[in-house]
């Protein structure tokens, strides 16, 4: 009796561990008594329908689940599934429709369908009962679902301003607007890279500075103030740098500074658990740099950069292999020790898109974005962002542009430009990064308090109460700038480039209670690298009704990357958390234009 019982145990384990097959299960449902066995693949199942605009990727890919016969997952099932188009007519599915499972699912990303249509898909795998999914739409516009998501955070000259979820644009990696500020738990800082999933899941690290830990955080895009602080990240992952995810094998990966010997090593992490498995050393990749890092999902590759480096990484071994040098600055071709602080694919052309945090000094601390080329590290500048790290490009329905901050109560509006030229009046004496006191000449009410003086920067700012210069910009808000602040060109200029033809004017015109009080920058370069050229454009502030308006009459440095206030900070600021932005780092400034800033209604 006991020799039966062990030559049966031996049997059902063989069953049970898909001996005699190529999976890891038998297909069987059936026990001794003819019923069906729960953790037995029996089905398939669509738990994700796809998504798609005619000519990209599907937006939203297809997931299909391995069940058993209770209608339950079937953890650890590696079948082979396939998915094809139902009736496609002159149609083609794109793509890889055939893929492995892992862990009971497989998703499939990187298809696509010719032609637009409503169409339904199948999927089958040997020895299992397949399904249909529901019907999806392929519509013929391009891209209206694809966007592209970065992390800024301003920080100051007295600890670190609240970090914002940005919009960049998908084709320029222009700023395009503010969608919320980061609020994902307590004492979280240091924000660093994004990762969205195929299934709109968008993920962000940050640090937090009572645990000296990382945090994984599941961005909420609709209300970024609400993501969701999953909690440390364990397992000797102590600094985490980037993320990248493999979507054919389902995988997390981040970067790690494990700090206790100074080397950057690879792991993979569990967002279930939030266990981080430590993989190799990155050998060959310089330690502490900030690294970037991506995933090929079409050619199943891991990429990695540091301070200049374009590299692709045996994520068995650690190994690195060096493809090329990488330089992203719009000016000088340097990126300097901070390297690509951002990497992603581009879903809808698998286009490989960087960031470079900080840019150089030559773009006044505007972040370069660029292409990069996999097969020699290339990069190609396509724009200036803010200040910022992290890049993903979200495959969920784009959340609205949510524009330029709106935040202080005050109404803008574009207005006709009506430029009062006032180089008659005083001259200010402003050497480079300097300001100056100067009265008004009436009561001005600015954000609920009365000021009588102004505080007229070198650099195309004016402060109602701060005499300190700042001649980098920063995203607004930020605690760089004391509260109460107005920005109309703000970005490094000398008003000492060139005294003969330049110079900072004040006056105060009209009669009361109807006066104006003017600074006007006149013919005033840029100082780092200067430029040939100098731009006019001023400052009005109406007693009384306690309008600001800005006007500009030209625009024009004579440098292409800095006209047109590409380099500059643009807008109002009330205090550290509330400003109103006309446009960062943004070609949109003409020879006409002129924004009124009215304050609220008492």
């Amino acid at each position: 009796m006991r020799k039966f019982t062990t030559i049966y145990l031996v049997v059902l384990t063989m069953l049970f561990s898909g001996c005699g097959n190529s999976q890891n299960y038998v297909f069987t449902n059936s026990g001794t008594s003819g019923g069906p066995i729960a953790g037995i693949p029996t089905q398939l199942a669509f738990v994700q329908t796809p998504a798609q605009t005619t000519n990209t990727d599907f937006t939203i890919p297809p997931i299909v689940e391995i069940r058993d016969a209770f209608g339950n997952r079937v953890p650890g099932a590696t079948n082979t599934i396939t998915v094809a188009l139902v009736e496609p007519g002159t149609a083609v599915l794109n793509g890889t429709p055939t893929r492995d499972a892992v862990d009971g699912q497989a998703v499939f990303p990187g298809l696509s369908v010719s032609e637009p249509g409503t169409y339904t898909m199948t999927c089958s795998a040997e020895g299992l009962t397949g399904a249909t999914s529901a019907a999806f739409t392929v519509d013929s516009s391009e891209g209206q679902d694809l966007a592209l998501y970065s992390l800024a955070t301003p920080r100051g000259s007295s600890g670190m301003a609240v970090t914002q979820l940005i919009q960049l644009d998908t084709e320029t990696g222009e700023y395009l607007g503010t969608l919320g500020v980061m609020h994902a738990g307590d004492h979280l800082s240091a924000w660093g890279d994004l990762q969205a999933l195929p299934d709109g899941t968008v993920y962000a690290l940050a640090f937090n500075d009572d645990t000296a830990s990382s945090h994984l955080v599941e961005v909420n895009l609709s209300d970024p103030s609400n993501s969701n602080d999953l909690g440390q990240i364990t397992g000797g992952a102590s600094f985490l740098y980037s993320l990248a995810y493999d979507a054919n094998n389902q995988i997390l990966y981040g970067v790690c500074d494990r700090m206790s010997d100074g080397e950057d090593v690879l792991c993979t992490i569990n967002p279930s658990t939030l266990v981080a498995t430590i993989l190799p050393n990155l050998l060959g990749v310089d330690p502490g740099q900030g690294l970037g890092l991506a995933y090929d999902n079409s050619t199943n590759t891991l990429y990695v950069t540091d301070s200049g480096d374009f590299r692709s990484v045996d994520t068995t071994t650690g190994a690195s292999t060096l493809i090329g040098t990488n330089t992203l600055d719009p000016i000088d071709g340097s990126i300097g020790a901070k390297g690509l602080r951002g990497l992603d694919f581009n879903p809808s052309n698998n286009i490989l898109v960087g960031l470079s945090r900080g840019g150089g000094v030559r773009t006044n601390s505007a972040s370069a974005v660029g292409t990069i080329n996999p097969t020699n590290g290339e990069a190609t500048l396509i724009g200036l962002s803010p200040e910022c790290s992290g890049l993903t490009f979200c495959l969920s329905p784009a959340v609205p542009q949510a524009g330029p901050a709106r935040q202080t109560g005050y109404t803008v509006e574009s207005i006709p430009q009506t430029f009062e030229n006032i180089t008659g009046g005083t001259e200010l004496v402003l050497e480079n990064d300097d300001s100056e006191s100067v009265p008004l000449g009436f009561t001005f009410n600015f954000n609920g308090t009365d000021y009588s003086q102004v505080v007229v920067d070198s650099n195309g700012y004016v402060s109602f109460t701060s005499t300190t210069s700042v001649p980098t910009p920063k995203l607004l808000p930020t605690n760089l700038l004391e509260n109460d602040s107005l920005m109309l060109w703000w970005v490094d200029l000398n008003p000492e480039s060139n005294p003969a033809t330049s110079g900072v004017f004040v006056n105060t015109l009209g009669d009361a209670p109807n006066r104006r009080f003017v600074v006007q920058y006149a013919g005033i370069r840029h100082d780092y690298p200067p430029a040939p050229n100098g731009i006019n454009a001023e400052i009005i502030l109406y007693e009384t009704t306690n309008v600001i308006e800005f006007h500009y009459s030209d625009v024009e440095f004579g440098d292409e990357q800095f006209d047109l206030g590409r380099s500059a900070i643009v807008g109002i600021q009330t205090d550290a958390s509330h400003a109103d932005i006309w446009s960062a780092f943004q070609p949109v400034l003409t020879e006409t234009t002129a924004i009124r800033f009215t304050p609220p209604a008492p």
